[in-house]
């Protein structure tokens, strides 16, 4: 939420600087929040299934659906890593872009 009050005072200020405001947010803000926020709502969907599956178990006192599960959390388990993996690599990518290429064309 910060962060986009941020962008949204950054974005206000040079508004009213008389900067060209397609070339702010399309050369400043969208190379790197294309790779960006998509990772973050991947891992978002995935905190959110944490919590789902944590309220399952909390709330299944059937001794049949309570034995599923277990499956359940095996499948989740075997799944975070991976997307674990990729969500950092795509933060990195985003990181590098944002460093390098959007202020070689903010220039």
């Amino acid at each position: 939420m910060i962060n986009g009050m941020v962008l949204g005072y950054l974005v206000h200020h040079l508004s009213a600087q008389g900067e060209n405001m397609f070339d702010v947010i399309v050369k400043g803000l969208l190379p790197h929040g294309i790779i960006e926020i998509p990772a973050i709502i991947i891992a978002c969907a995935f905190g959110l299934r944490l919590g789902t599956l944590v309220w399952m178990s909390i709330g299944q006192w059937n001794r049949e659906k309570r034995a599923n599960l277990g499956e359940v959390w095996s499948d989740f388990f075997k799944r975070v890593g991976p997307i674990s993996l990729w969500i950092v690599i795509l933060l990195f990518i985003a990181a590098i872009i944002e460093s390098t290429l959007t202020f070689w064309l903010m220039q």
